[in-house]
């Protein structure tokens, strides 16, 4: 019978509990505070003020923005609700970002 060789765990991909599930990526608190009233009132308003993706737009292209994202994570203990802790991002540089962040301990 053939031996296989062990796979080796890639980063990018969250690791899987006993019964094989990937575990929830934000605690209950993190769920209550994207799902509340202030959030997503800010969140709209700093879209209507910031359409566009701002890191693509220091790099010079016109790009869509599809999400607000914390410049210094809450969990770094960056502010939640203020202005000055926010930016619109599209989908790729949010990813990018997050990607970034999730290596870093806290």
């Amino acid at each position: 019978m053939p031996i296989f060789p062990k796979r080796k765990q890639r980063p990018w991909i969250p690791k899987r509990d006993a019964m094989g599930l990937i575990p929830q990526r934000s605690s209950a608190e993190n769920v209550l505070f994207y799902q509340s009233k202030q959030w997503k009132s800010l969140r709209n308003y700093y879209f209507q003020m910031h359409p566009l993706c701002q890191e693509c737009e220091r790099m010079g292209y016109v790009i869509e923005g599809k999400e607000v994202d914390h410049i210094k994570p809450i969990r770094f203990g960056g502010a939640a609700l203020l202005l000055n802790n926010l930016q619109t991002l599209c989908k790729s540089c949010h990813a990018r970002k997050s990607g970034r962040e999730s290596k870093i301990k806290k």
